[in-house]
């Protein structure tokens, strides 16, 4: 499909999911019907994701998606918009997919909907946001319910090699071309 794929490269198994194409629900800001578990990959995308990470000999396995596939922040309509990352593991069909994640080996779960840094480590898992390269509104813990976050601008930078996948959170700085770290996560083999 166009609109979700995967691919290996070297030892690492990409795949890129959509959660936002497949849901019929209105799961939009305030919905008056929307729900944390109203969310959804589809039938025929949860298929494709359960036989990637099933058949998949590589040492590392991420996932990329704009939010988890579920919801659980600080109140009912931040979590049925989809807030909250690794708090919504066990969220609606998150709960499935994590189950999978945690089966198949899955080192990381990449989202950016709430426009901040954070790693929330569940079961070994790093459910890890992003940051916000540009967007001027930052998700802050009153709506998101996470307890630690950096809401300053930059980008996730992720570098893996025989021993440990690294992600690093860099922020713009005009003394340091690449930027400066804020944060580093090292996840071992």
């Amino acid at each position: 499909s166009g609109d979700y794929y995967g691919f290996t490269r070297g030892d690492v198994l990409f795949l890129m999911l959509n959660v936002t194409g497949y849901t019929s629900t209105d799961q939009s800001w305030k919905a008056t019907a929307a729900t944390p578990e109203g969310w959804t990959l589809g039938e025929e995308q949860k298929s494709w994701l359960h036989r990637q990470l099933s058949r998949s000999k590589a040492k590392w396995k991420l996932i990329f998606i704009h939010h988890p596939v579920g919801g659980n922040a600080a109140d009912r309509s931040n979590s049925s918009y989809g807030r909250g990352g690794g708090q919504a593991a066990f969220v609606g069909e998150q709960a499935q997919i994590h189950r999978w994640m945690k089966e198949y080996g899955v080192q990381a779960f990449f989202y950016g909907h709430d426009h901040v840094f954070t790693d929330i480590p569940v079961d070994g898992i790093h459910y890890i946001c992003v940051g916000s390269a540009g967007a001027p509104w930052k998700v802050d813990g009153e709506a998101s319910g996470y307890t630690e976050y950096l809401s300053n601008s930059g980008y996730a930078w992720v570098d893996v090699n025989s021993e440990r996948l690294r992600v690093e959170y860099v922020t713009p700085d005009p003394e340091i071309a690449q930027g400066k770290v804020l944060r580093t996560i090292d996840i071992p083999a």
